[in-house]
């Protein structure tokens, strides 16, 4: 088999590991009126009611393989996901919203969101299923801050270069809907928020900018995110003027009585889509290693020092190094791309049409950037098509072009809708002994 079909087998078999459905059915199980959720027990005959609600890219499979689990016993529910994304449910609504940015429709989904959360009471179950997306899909603004404002702010932080954490510590600032709120909607019912990471370290108040759980943001913290690449100055006056009359006391402390009824899941990961990548290489035998590092940081020094573990790490088999997680770019140029497929342009300078190498890098949730590609491969056809058709890389990083470039030389990787969403996986496949 060729370098390219072995490297998509991995990918795939790494997605089929954190499928949102497979998830959501290893962290549930139903006997009778016993609901086993991650080894802890609820009974359901003492509920009055059972709600399946959430938002994100994943959450539409995640509520269906709800609905497979728990059947009749479901009441009411409903979950936003992005444009595209929807899909018919038995008992949950699903509604669709904005992503990267908001839009009109998340505005109108969330407020629907919100009446459905206050309706339920202690005498109530509620599931709120949350993965990558949420921070854009629930829209709901402090006041001042328009929906044309609050576009302009998520468009800038996307490409700011911001890691994660950082831009989603703005947007709960500038939201009523994250940094606890919805658990205050729920409140006091009894709530089990099933999560799909998406962030390092699987940072519950990062993961979907942590509508259910309490908010640590600090006034300081706030300002100092903002401070950083030249935002203020780029910020809309309403956002900045919003931003910076906020207290100690605009933001939801663990004390807070809507969190006392509360239990959180992390039903995956980025390590397992990566570990299940691991098995998927060494079954096709590659010898393998997993890059420590992992992906983090600057997307140009992340791939250049990926590359450079791969090369030193390598056996004199088939060998195949692997990282996972979620680099940043600062965006310069007028060109159509994403980190991951910027992520690969980085090294084709590095890399000859002779040598017997693959690079990759997707994002687990099929679309990388504002683009139809989840990320981008480099092997020896496309450094050809390259070649041939004289494109200068240099020139399409300069210009954050990176999509133009793979589209042109058949270097792009298209996964369709995956139902998951847990950060990027990249490879580095070397086929053969060292030269």
């Amino acid at each position: 088999m060729s370098l390219r079909s072995d490297a998509l087998t991995i990918v795939r078999t790494a997605l089929q590991a954190v499928d949102a459905r497979t998830l959501v059915n290893q962290a549930v199980r139903k006997e009778g009126q016993r609901l086993a959720v991650d080894g802890g027990d609820l009974d359901l005959s003492g509920f009055r009611r059972l709600f399946v609600t959430g938002a994100g890219k994943a959450s539409v499979a995640m509520a269906a393989m709800l609905e497979e689990i728990l059947g009749d016993s479901i009441d009411t529910g409903l979950v936003i996901t992005d444009h595209g994304s929807a899909a018919p449910l038995r008992k949950v609504k699903v509604l669709e919203a904005g992503h990267p940015l908001p839009d009109k429709d998340g505005l109108d989904a969330t407020r629907e969101l919100r009446s459905l959360l206050w309706a339920a009471n202690e005498e109530d179950l509620v599931f709120f299923l949350l993965s990558g997306g949420a921070s854009s899909l629930l829209a709901s603004f402090r006041n001042g801050i328009s929906l044309e404002d609050a576009r302009k702010t998520f468009g800038l932080l996307l490409h700011a270069g911001l890691n994660i954490a950082q831009m989603n510590i703005i947007r709960k600032a500038m939201s009523l809907a994250h940094g606890g709120r919805a658990a205050l909607w729920a409140s006091p019912a009894t709530t089990v928020t099933l999560a799909l990471s998406d962030v390092p370290a699987d940072d519950i108040q990062t993961i979907g900018s942590g509508p259910t759980v309490p908010d640590d943001t600090t006034p300081s913290l706030l300002q100092d995110a903002l401070r950083g690449h030249g935002l203020r100055a780029r910020l809309p006056a309403s956002v900045l003027a919003s931003l910076d009359g906020l207290t100690d006391g605009d933001f939801l402390r663990p004390s807070n009585p809507c969190f006392d009824r509360g239990r959180y899941v992390v039903v995956g990961n980025n390590q397992k889509a990566v570990m299940a990548a691991q098995r998927a290489a060494l079954k096709l035998g590659y010898d393998t290693a997993i890059w420590p590092a992992g992906l983090s940081g600057d997307c140009t020094e992340a791939a250049n020092e990926f590359l450079r573990f791969a090369r030193t790490a390598r056996s004199h088999t088939r060998f195949c190094a692997l990282a996972g997680g979620e680099t940043t770019v600062r965006v310069e140029g007028n060109g159509r791309g994403g980190r991951n497929q910027h992520f690969v342009l980085t090294v084709v300078p590095a890399i000859s049409e002779e040598e017997e190498i693959l690079v990759l890098s997707a994002g687990t949730d099929g679309r990388d950037g504002m683009t139809d590609a989840a990320g981008a491969i480099l092997d020896a056809e496309v450094l050809r098509s390259a070649n041939d058709r004289k494109l200068n890389p240099a020139v399409y990083l300069k210009d954050c072009n990176s999509y133009g470039f793979f589209e042109q030389t058949g270097g792009l990787i298209r996964l369709g809708t995956t139902q998951t969403n847990v950060m990027d996986l990249a490879l580095i496949l070397f086929s053969g002994t060292h030269g």
